[in-house]
């Protein structure tokens, strides 16, 4: 029976042994796979932490935008309710047109 020993890591990636290679056998195999955790973790906790920061960053522009839009509409309902009783007023200051 031949022995057949493609590490996990490796065949998710697609890594296909040669017969040329000198990763024929388990120790070369398994010091590869440490070294690649030993590099992906940094790089896992930095995407990470630059997730977490622009998630952050999309929550305060969406709160922004929605801060914003409520205070747009409160703003033109109240410019719009002064101009009405400007209109009024001076409908009742001036009394009745007689032409």
């Amino acid at each position: 029976m031949k022995k057949f020993s493609i590490s996990l890591i490796f065949s998710i990636f697609g890594y296909k042994k040669h017969s040329s290679e000198c990763y024929n056998n388990l120790e070369h195999t398994a010091m590869a796979e440490l070294l690649l955790i030993i590099y992906m973790v940094p790089v896992l906790i930095v995407f990470g932490l630059l997730l977490r920061l622009v998630m952050w960053i999309i929550g305060l522009a969406i709160r922004l935008t929605w801060w914003l839009v409520k205070n747009g509409f409160m703003l033109a309902w109240k410019v719009l309710l002064f101009i009405v009783m400007m209109v009024i007023a001076n409908l009742r200051a001036t009394g009745p047109r007689n032409y």
